[in-house]
């Protein structure tokens, strides 16, 4: 989720339903992880552990049920916090929480809108440029799965995506390229090469548009010469 907010890497938000988190549900019952902030040490191996009266008895009143495992007795927290660490970069959460405020000054809606038809704009242009083929799911008739605003490209008749990649930074266009290690249940039922991914955002504009499909001619160019 942090991407589209523009936050830092390593940042996000989670939200589970409390059912989810309820003793008995396995789905999100314990993370691979913890520590001190997530779960609370009650003794040791081989320990007796305290006498615990009620439902809870930790600091804050979430600690969950009682757990034994190898280092001894244990209680994870009820709550959603289960899945953080005490350890954590407080300039990256500060960053999250200022795209946060970025994103509502400006409105979901709003943000929602430029994407979307900034993507459809770059989907509709370049799969006009001889040798750009639209390799987004919905482009294989798997439309269930809707389109984002991230537009997938095959560009194999142009020398491939990283060539492309290339020939696009050198005239300052910023894209990525996803190779199909990356979607890998995906790539291989579609048979998909490493394809160019263009991040269609908000705070792109018409004139980064017109210098991807510039490029994305030139190299076509280039490709019949």
């Amino acid at each position: 989720m942090r991407k589209w907010l523009r936050a830092p890497r390593g940042t996000g938000l989670l939200y589970a339903r409390g059912a989810l988190l309820a003793p008995g549900c396995q789905l999100l019952a314990e993370p691979p992880m913890l520590d001190h902030a997530s779960a609370e040490w009650l003794a040791p191996a081989g320990a007796a552990p305290e006498a615990r009266g009620g439902r809870d008895s930790g600091a804050d009143g979430v600690r969950g049920a009682l757990c034994l495992g190898g280092l001894g007795a244990y209680a994870v927290r009820q709550d959603a916090r289960r899945f953080q660490f005490w350890e954590a970069s407080v300039g990256a959460r500060l960053g999250l929480g200022a795209a946060v405020d970025y994103a509502l000054a400006l409105g979901t809606e709003r943000i929602e809108r430029a994407v979307r038809e900034r993507a459809a704009r770059v989907r509709d242009a370049a799969c006009r440029v001889r040798g750009v083929r639209l390799a987004d799911p919905a482009a294989d008739g798997d439309g269930a799965c809707g389109l984002s605003g991230i537009v997938a490209l095959d560009v194999e008749a142009l020398g491939g995506a990283s060539a492309v990649h290339a020939a696009l930074a050198r005239a300052r266009v910023l894209v990525g390229t996803s190779p199909p290690g990356s979607t890998a249940l995906d790539a291989s039922r579609r048979r998909l090469p490493t394809l160019l991914r263009v991040s269609a955002h908000y705070f792109s504009d018409d004139a980064d548009v017109e210098a991807l499909l510039r490029g994305l001619a030139e190299c076509a160019r280039d490709t019949r010469r």
